[in-house]
């Protein structure tokens, strides 16, 4: 067996990963030097903030929840091995902060943004790795932003795939130090990163895949991977994913309650599943492939640049995103999906664009430095400066955002104990977050079943579907109540409007009161 990837007498591994303090243009120009080492510290401070901003104007505008907030006011009721369709990492780190800052929006605004934090902390990591020169290295990790499903959709909706966004930055950049360094804790640190990949989400272990067999298709990293200590660390990777796994095999009726969102059909030919992952694709790479050709085109001026980029690690890092998308079109065709949403492909494919730039590093001069951070920051305030306007836009112009539903209103007239009852997550979480007392059980997260909860049972959901109990919902009560229910139960109307007078927000409740043979 080779020995280990250690370091040249001139600072490159053997994938080649330049010096860390390599300064691109001038690098024997001390001041510049002294301002490239303050590059980590100014990045770091310039992120954290950005997204403390995000937490502050999240519980500003708001008291109540979007889709996937509100879903986890539904799933954190108790911990468990695993809560529905999601895996259950998120949940549990909701709940670990629960006794710290509560049960609310300020915790989700924490979590979430401390994630997307994380991943440019991590990604930023990675373009070190993967450049050497900071100053590169913080304009490509900003690169990020240039994907709208991390500019917007992850800071205005997203949960799950946020987290799975943080685990694979984290991972990639442990799997680079691994396969570069070959120290025991990499291997250690890259398998409970694995583990956490396969807790977030279940696409999130796509990238990691693809990154472990483009190192064992090249001669330079494959020695790593046939290092003993892989096989050791892959044991405990095994170890933390055991709990969820029983858990999946025991409900898989559970896990696999959102697969119709991937419209499964058996006529769906090859061609149809093609163009589902080319439109998901598109939507994924159009807005970064236009900004990156627009970088391309502008000349360079003066001398060219000399940038150092680690050609090992970019390498590595081409051909894993290569076999990852591949897994995906291979998934793709064998389901015979003929809908593949871009946001899942955010988690496998997000370090696209600063590998990108990793190729166009010969013709990246400080002009193209700063048009590409400024790309970034514009588009980064951008979407903080709208996410917090949003809420002011009359209601005749757009329509307004699930977070401002006004469920505040409508929870007065509940109950502050019982158990509540609703198809719709969205509904039901919403209603807990201002009556927390309330048990709540949908049909996708029945742990609240056994045992009941002390109180009434309350049946609610939109008018939109219906005056009378729709069918899924009077199942889900008999299952609750524990036999057949009372009939022609009285129906109330809650309604409220939206801040600015509309629309209506409209809900149909029932109310059981228990009986000694109902406890």
């Amino acid at each position: 067996m080779e020995p280990p990837l250690q370091d040249r007498g001139d600072n490159a591994s053997v994938i080649g990963v330049p010096p860390r303090d390599a300064v691109s243009d001038r690098p024997s120009a001390q001041p510049q030097a002294a301002i490239h080492r303050l590059v980590p510290l100014i990045f770091s401070l310039v992120v954290l903030g950005y997204f403390a901003l995000q937490v502050v104007f999240r519980v500003l505008s708001s008291g109540n929840l979007g889709l996937d907030e509100a879903e986890q006011l539904v799933m954190a009721q108790s911990l468990e091995a695993g809560y529905g369709p999601q895996p259950p990492l998120y949940t549990w780190l909701f709940l670990a902060l629960q006794p710290l800052t509560g049960q609310g929006v300020l915790t989700l605004a924490l979590l979430k943004f401390g994630l997307l934090a994380v991943t440019l902390l991590a990604t930023y990591r990675l373009c070190r790795q993967l450049f050497g020169d900071p100053l590169v290295a913080a304009v490509a990790a900003l690169s990020v932003f240039y994907l709208p499903q991390v500019a917007w959709e992850s800071q205005r909706a997203l949960t799950h795939s946020v987290i799975a966004l943080a685990a694979v930055a984290v991972t990639c950049t442990l799997f680079v130090d691994l396969v570069s360094k070959r120290r025991s804790r990499d291997y250690w640190l890259f398998a409970v990163a694995l583990a956490a990949c396969a807790l977030s989400k279940h696409n999130a272990v796509l990238l990691p895949l693809g990154l472990l067999t483009a190192a064992l298709l090249l001669p330079a990293t494959r020695p790593a991977l046939l290092d003993r200590r892989l096989l050791l660390a892959s044991g405990l990777t095994a170890l933390l994913l055991l709990p969820n796994a029983i858990w999946m095999a025991l409900n898989s009726e559970a896990v696999l309650a959102r697969s119709v969102k991937l419209d499964l059909e058996p006529t769906t030919g090859p061609l149809d599943s093609l163009f589902a992952m080319g439109r998901a694709l598109l939507n994924f790479a159009l807005l970064p492939a236009v900004l990156l050709a627009l970088l391309a085109l502008l000349p360079t001026a003066g001398t060219s640049p000399r940038r150092q980029v680690a050609a090992g690690v970019r390498r590595l890092l081409t051909l894993g995103l290569a076999l990852a998308a591949l897994m995906v079109l291979l998934l793709v065709l064998a389901a015979s999906a003929d809908t593949l949403k871009d946001r899942w492909l955010t988690p496998l494919l997000f370090p696209a664009v600063p590998v990108a730039l990793a190729w166009m590093a010969p013709r990246l001069d400080r002009r193209h430095l700063r048009l590409a951070a400024a790309a970034a920051m514009v588009i980064a305030l951008g979407s903080m400066a709208v996410l917090w306007l949003r809420q002011f836009v009359p209601p005749d112009w757009a329509r307004p955002p699930n977070m401002e539903a006004p469920f505040d209103a409508l929870a007065r007239d509940l109950p502050s104990t019982g158990t509540l009852l609703s198809t719709s997550n969205w509904v039901a979480g919403n209603l807990r977050l201002h009556r927390p007392g309330l048990a709540a059980i949908t049909p996708e997260y029945r742990a609240a079943l056994d045992p009941p909860a002390a109180g009434p049972i309350l049946l609610v959901w939109q008018a939109r579907d219906g005056e009378q109990l729709p069918t899924p919902l009077a199942a889900l009560a008999a299952a609750a109540w524990g036999g057949d229910l009372p009939p022609n139960p009285p129906v109330e109307t809650l309604e409220a409007p939206f801040p600015g007078g509309a629309p209506l927000l409209s809900l149909r409740v029932i109310r059981l009161e228990r009986s000694p043979g109902n406890p």
